[in-house]
């Protein structure tokens, strides 16, 4: 009985090393924005998320419920929404129209928001210079009025 295992545990285990041998992850890296801390991601394919240290924080598979903590804010159809700014890994598998698995592992970079402080006031709230330039201004009208 022995003798009959032996041969046949050998080809399983010569099929198992040419199947693994000859799959190859592709890698590929992107960015996304830190004022929009969304990712975006193919919801029929199973999504596997871990931060740079490899801590796993987010799970979906096929479409189904998907299982997410902190640092992931939501996961709404094929948009996941982060807590927080941080270096993002996904890795991908999908199976093919002719039922291959394939593997992709993205690495997202986080990009700070672009502009300074000062572009992201509101309009007519200039700070300081805003509060210094007011008096000038009535007083420009006030002398204009007088003028007049």
């Amino acid at each position: 009985m022995k003798a009959r295992l032996f041969p046949s545990l050998v080809l399983l285990v010569a099929a198992l090393g040419s199947v693994m041998g000859n799959s190859e992850v592709m890698q590929s890296n992107s960015s996304y924005s830190c004022c929009e801390l969304t990712l975006e991601f193919d919801p029929t394919c199973e999504n596997t998320w871990a931060t740079s240290t490899g801590k796993t924080f987010a799970y979906s598979k096929d479409s189904v419920q998907p299982n997410f903590i902190h640092p992931c804010k939501k996961i709404e159809g094929a948009v996941m929404t982060l807590d927080e700014c941080m270096n993002v890994t996904t890795t991908v598998v999908c199976k093919t129209a002719r039922n291959v698995t394939v593997e992709k592992r993205i690495t997202f970079s986080a990009q700070p928001c672009s502009g300074s402080l000062s572009n992201m006031r509101a309009p007519g709230n200039q700070g300081p210079v805003g509060v210094l330039l007011l008096p000038v201004l009535i007083g420009g009208l006030f002398v204009n009025q007088m003028i007049c």
